[in-house]
């Protein structure tokens, strides 16, 4: 997925930004205080919605985005539900919800949609469903969403502080399957290992670290990329350590 643009209203704390558009690579800089760590925040949010998170605020917005050579847009428009009912399944729920993408005849074309009651998918109308959860997230297993549900699921935060030393604790991730197929594989097929590895749903800095083991090379092009854009940055070392903490596991070390 590539972000090409974002608006996000706050309409509880009256915070917003208008159609901020994304690069190749986009840095947010500023002083404290301006709202660098809210517009990551308001992206996290909308990776949650996404994903199931039932929506807990009351707020506006609308994503663009591409996957492969399709432009995607998503709005959508969260309210307090003021039933007065015992029922009620949360405090807020979707009061408006639209996923429309560009054609190659360069048309609009509605995938799903809700607005108040009625909701629809590929021009069918539905019956009601939960209002408190995304249609995306609904839809997920249809074949028109399962590749954005995808690039949803690989935004990945990380709160990277210069000044601390990072440990990142891979064992969680070398449990998992796609992993132990990538140790095979290592083995067995090392031409296909680095196509592997890029599928595994894991942090960035766990994939540096393991490139940093697995690819060399590549891991060093990754850095001097890194030290181009940050001057102040003269070297990353990364090294897996055991009993970290007073634990028996390992840990990688970034420096």
């Amino acid at each position: 997925m590539k972000i090409l643009s974002i608006s996000f209203f706050d309409l509880k704390t009256q915070w917003h930004y208008q159609d901020i558009t994304f690069d190749q690579l986009t840095l947010l800089v500023g002083v404290s205080g301006v709202g660098k760590t809210k517009i990551i925040k308001s992206i996290k949010t909308l990776r949650e919605i996404a994903l199931g998170k039932k929506v807990s605020s009351p707020i506006k917005w609308e994503m663009n985005f591409k996957i492969g050579d399709t432009e995607y847009s998503w709005s959508g428009l969260s309210r307090h539900n003021n039933a007065k009912t015992f029922n009620i399944r949360n405090q807020y729920f979707l009061e408006h919800e639209q996923l429309v993408y560009m054609s190659e005849d360069n048309e609009v074309v509605e995938v799903l949609s809700r607005h108040e009651s009625e909701i629809k998918f590929m021009g069918n109308t539905l019956p009601k469903t939960n209002s408190d959860v995304s249609l995306l997230n609904i839809f997920s297993e249809e074949e028109k969403i399962f590749d954005i549900i995808s690039a949803f699921r690989n935004i990945h935060m990380f709160n990277f502080d210069h000044e601390k030393v990072k440990v990142i604790t891979p064992e969680d991730h070398l449990k998992s399957e796609l992993h132990e197929k990538f140790l095979r594989l290592k083995e067995e097929e090392p031409d296909i290992v680095l196509k592997v590895m890029k599928s595994i749903d894991a942090p960035p800095v766990f994939k540096l670290a393991e490139a940093n083991l697995y690819f060399p090379d590549i891991f060093k092009e990754i850095k001097l990329d890194f030290i181009d854009i940050f001057p102040r940055v003269e070297d990353i070392r990364i090294r897996i350590e055991n009993e970290i903490r007073d634990n028996e596991k390992s840990c990688y070390i970034f420096s």
